[in-house]
């Protein structure tokens, strides 16, 4: 990535807060030491009045034709974003390749200007004993208005993450947004309410733009080999005054707010909501701390307020949680501290006054270590060790945030504990190591009392849907067994079969070769649907004929039952003037089935070949699909296959009736005769949507 500081066309910021962020970088150091001729005081006083009436007059119109006239991104200053080898060529713009940090610059050095001129005249105010001025944001509003703040954070992202870093770029993206949150903090601490809203409003769409992660990601991964140090510096200022104007009207509420947070991504926007103490928990990593102690090392080069804001937002991070400050518990801390506290300059009573905050904070990291030494005898020994090792591999439990808490209980914690009572059974820690790194891949090999317990506990959740859920929260915590691992280790004890839905298709050869039979004892699969029997072709004649007279007795045997039925319905057929209606319902799925069934019959006995047996019972399932349902058709709409279906119906109805019921009476042979003669649409009414 190129370095726009080192191209000759471009020309940085060198005054007012950049001066002080510069003495970091020590290349930059070197030429800020040259004497420079100062100016005179008529001309320094022409500058100011010209400035002044420039702010007042026309910057927010200029802004917003800065913002429509800015040239494509991509250029010399942005190699990353260069046009590639067959994309489609772009329209010139106007501009040149630093159009967006000069604009970014010019943004910067007129909000600070703004917020000089503005403490000039607070400060003039309180000499006269006057009414304070309000800071007049009208005229700075192209510089922290919606559109801009968006337009700030979206190069926040670009520079940053998006690009893993681009350093010139970043510093002046963080540095514009530095200004902008500094601004808004006046604006909140406002006197009129108008105005005081307008920042509340301007704090909650920056907290939006999920400026505040983004700063926590150039954090952690900012290297402190090759990477500005500028970079951190603004970024620890951004998030301070973050912090400071999340706090601010979190009390003026008086409760804890709640901010919305939209982060985006390539695919989608994720709403999430967020706090303070979220934001602050997001720092407390190792890399993080790192970083921030590098800094702090340079307490020289700071300015006092830089040196502030450094010390309270690592104090904030030590004490969002309890286990945080174990971070510092190593010799290569100590040792540092022991060197800052070693310089004559911050022992000297008067010149180290200014580091009087830092070195409160070291004080406070020793005390709380030899209160952790009062309880852990073995803390002088944990100082040799790394708290947050480079690789995850060596972990011996499955956070640090439980290490670190072993090591302020006395390792007396539930978790600790384990891994003390396995060294004592005779397990060696690379052995604790190669298991704790195995549970965070899923390849943990399973114990014969972990199967025990499937075995056991399998049949009695067996028909629930959350089975492997339930057998998981049976199995021991340490082992950290999920409802897919559990799923996998009963198909390999053959407790449930899986059902292979790929290979060959049905009717394909190998079809029936991928398919898993169930094994002894074995049971099939409850994760998994059913699957329909196959068909099979090659059904020699005879089977096929068995099983057509099988299914042609069966048949006979329902048709039997419901001509009984039809029989016992007669009864309420004798009293039509009580019970017509229930006569009517009774009879008619006799008479339907009548009609029906020697049509399947007769269709079943046609069909032949090997596949009869499937398509008679096609046929018994929509003879039990008709009886069901109570579905029905008309007459209008019946098929001439139905109508003769129903004639031959009524005719071997009446054929059964004469051989069963001879003996009866004729006004019961001439009642099922008329009832069963009828066709079912006849018998029932007219339904047009049954078939």
């Amino acid at each position: 990535k190129l370095n726009m500081f080192h191209d000759p066309f471009f020309v940085d910021l060198e005054e007012g807060s950049v001066r002080d962020h510069n003495q970091l970088n020590t290349h930059l150091k070197n030429s800020l030491e040259g004497a420079k001729a100062p100016l005179d005081a008529a001309v320094v006083a022409g500058l100011r009045k010209f400035f002044e009436e420039f702010m007042q007059t026309c910057f927010s119109s200029l802004v917003h034709i800065l913002r429509s006239t800015l040239g494509a991104p991509r250029g010399a200053g942005q190699p990353h974003l260069a046009r590639r080898a067959g994309d489609p060529e772009e329209k010139e713009q106007p501009g040149g390749p630093f159009d967006r940090p000069k604009l970014l610059n010019f943004l910067s050095w007129f909000l600070e200007f703004h917020r000089h001129h503005h403490a000039a005249a607070v400060s003039k105010a309180k000499k006269a004993k006057e009414l304070m001025p309000v800071i007049d944001i009208a005229s700075v509003q192209g510089a922290i208005d919606l559109d801009m703040i968006q337009f700030t954070a979206a190069r926040l992202k670009e520079y940053g993450k998006e690009s893993m870093i681009h350093v010139s770029m970043l510093v002046v993206a963080l540095r514009t947004l530095a200004q902008q949150v500094k601004t808004i903090d006046i604006v909140v601490d406002s006197k009129d309410q108008d105005t005081r809203d307008c920042g509340e409003i301007l704090t909650q769409n920056i907290i939006k733009d999920d400026v505040m992660a983004n700063c926590a990601w150039v954090m952690k991964n900012f290297k402190t080999s090759s990477h500005d140090p500028r970079i951190l510096s603004y970024a620890v200022e951004v998030y301070h005054y973050m912090l400071r104007l999340m706090k601010l009207l979190s009390e003026r509420k008086g409760q804890k707010l709640e901010f919305q947070v939209e982060r985006t991504s390539a695919r989608f926007v994720r709403r999430a909501i967020t706090t303070m103490e979220q934001e602050i928990a997001a720092l407390a990593e190792a890399k993080v701390i790192e970083n921030l102690f590098h800094l702090l090392e340079k307490y020289k080069r700071h300015s006092a307020q830089l040196n502030s804001m450094l010390v309270k937002l690592i104090y904030q991070v030590i004490r969002v949680r309890r286990e945080n400050i174990v971070v510092f518990f190593e010799l290569s801390y100590f040792s540092r501290i022991q060197r800052i506290h070693a310089d004559p300059v911050v022992r000297d009573r008067r010149s180290g006054k200014r580091y009087q905050e830092m070195m409160e904070l070291l004080k406070f990291i020793l005390r709380q270590f030899f209160k952790c030494a009062e309880a852990n005898h073995c803390a002088f020994v944990e100082l040799l060790f790394r708290k947050v090792p480079e690789n995850s591999k060596d972990n011996l439990l499955e956070s640090h945030t439980a290490e670190f808490a072993a090591i302020l209980d006395n390792y007396e914690n539930e978790e600790y504990a384990r891994v003390l009572e396995n060294m004592r059974a005779g397990e060696t820690l690379k052995t604790l190591k190669t298991r704790q790194q195995a549970m965070q891949q899923g390849t943990l090999p399973w114990t014969e009392q972990e199967d025990e317990v499937l075995r056991t506990r399998y049949p009695i959740y067996a028909m629930h849907p959350l089975c492997a859920e339930l057998l998981a929260a049976e199995l021991p915590e340490d082992t950290h067994r999920t409802g897919a691992k559990v799923r996998k280790r009963l198909i390999e004890l053959g407790l449930i079969v899986s059902v292979q839905r790929g290979g060959a298709g049905r009717g394909q050869p190998g079809a029936n070769e991928n398919r898993e039979e169930p094994t002894a004892g074995g049971a099939v699969d409850p994760f998994e649907p059913p699957l329909k029997k196959p068909r099979l072709d090659g059904e020699d004649g005879a089977a096929a004929g068995g099983a057509e007279e099988a299914d042609d007795t069966m048949l006979e045997m329902d048709l039997e039952r419901l001509l009984d039925e039809a029989m016992d319905a007669e009864n309420s057929l004798n009293f039509p003037e009580t019970q017509p209606d229930s006569a009517m319902h009774t009879a008619a799925p006799s008479a339907r089935v009548a009609a029906f069934a020697p049509a399947a019959l007769a269709a079943s006995a046609s069909a032949g070949g090997g596949g009869a047996g499937d398509e008679e019972m096609d046929l018994e399932a929509e003879l039990e699909a008709q009886l069901d349902k109570d579905l029905f058709c008309s007459p209008e709409k019946l098929p001439a296959s139905a109508g003769a279906a129903a004639s031959q119906a009524a005719k071997s109805a009446s054929a059964a009736a004469d051989e069963a019921f001879g003996s009866q009476p004729d006004a019961l042979e001439r009642s099922l005769e008329s009832l069963l003669g009828s066709p079912p649409a006849e018998a029932l009414g007219s339904q047009p949507d049954a078939l």
